[in-house]
């Protein structure tokens, strides 16, 4: 299981979705929903931190539902 690259990269780097700019979603409910499946799950294995690129499960999954609750 993965998760959109460009989705960590705006967690982990605040770049945002670039919507603004490109004028397209390049991530969307979907991708966040997944990307918080994906963190639960390694959280279920024991797991504090994504195992490649090492950001925090639960400030990720915190960050992610508060995008999908914003985009309601």
């Amino acid at each position: 299981m993965s998760i959109c690259k460009l989705m960590i990269y705006d967690f982990m780097y605040k770049t945002g979705n670039l919507e603004s700019v490109l004028k397209v979603k390049l991530y969307d409910r979907y991708d966040l929903e997944k990307g918080i499946d994906y963190c639960q799950w390694l959280e279920e294995m024991r797991y504090k931190k994504e195992p490649f690129y090492k950001f925090n499960l639960k400030e990720f999954i915190i960050w992610a539902n508060k995008k999908i609750k914003r985009n309601k």
